[in-house]
This record gives C-alpha cells, structure tokens and sequence, in this order.
C-alpha cells in the first residue's frame, strides 16, 4: 500500500511539473516579437510604417490618414475598429484632423488619436 501511495505521489509531481513546463513553454512562446507589423484594412495587409506618419496608399491610390461616414458627424484614424464598420462607397478621407473638423466631423471618442 505505502508503495503505491508513493507511486502515485510521484506520478502526480511529474504531471505538475509538465504542466508547469508547458504552461511556461507556450507563454514565452507567445512572447515572440513579430518582425513585420502589419495592419489588416478593408481587406488588404499594408505594413504598419505607411499609415503611421503619412497618408494611406492602397493600390496606388491616396487616401489620406482619417476617414468618416458621409451620414456621420465624427471622424476617425485609420485603424480604428469602429470605422471599419463604415460602408466601402460611404467612407470620406481626409489628410489631417484639421480637414475633418473644417468639414464638419468631430473626433470619435472611442478611438485613440
């Protein structure tokens, strides 16, 4: 009997300390810095650095750094989840803030500027 308690002490230490590896194992994993940022915008990946400090390009065309709704009254960055829901054909751009607000739109409020 004291043989099999000790067995199983040992089989339940074991499990606890594979766990605990492979707990550490898949956070560090996690952990690995991405060589290429990348941003997903209406279906096409477009490196992080061309919408940072510049206006959007895709395919050639310019499109400008914020974007609003045509029915809408506020405006937001580009990469901002909530623009992402505006319709492709009801999308404004603009180049600045200061564009936007001369427009008429103000800034939303949920998106970080």
């Amino acid at each position: 009997m004291e043989k099999a308690l000790k067995t199983n002490k040992k089989l339940v230490s074991g499990l606890f300390i594979g766990l605990g590896i492979g707990l550490l194992a898949s956070y560090f994993a996690l952990k690995r810095p991405q060589n290429t940022p990348e941003v997903l915008i209406t279906g096409n990946i477009i490196p992080l650095e061309s919408i940072q400090n510049n206006d959007l390009t895709i395919d050639g065309k310019t499109l400008g750094r914020y974007l609003a709704s045509r029915s809408g009254t506020k405006y937001y960055p580009v990469g901002c989840k909530s623009a992402d829901r505006i319709k492709e054909e009801n999308r404004i751009w603009f180049s600045d803030i200061e564009s936007a607000e001369n427009a008429g739109y103000g800034p939303a409020s949920n998106c970080n500027f």
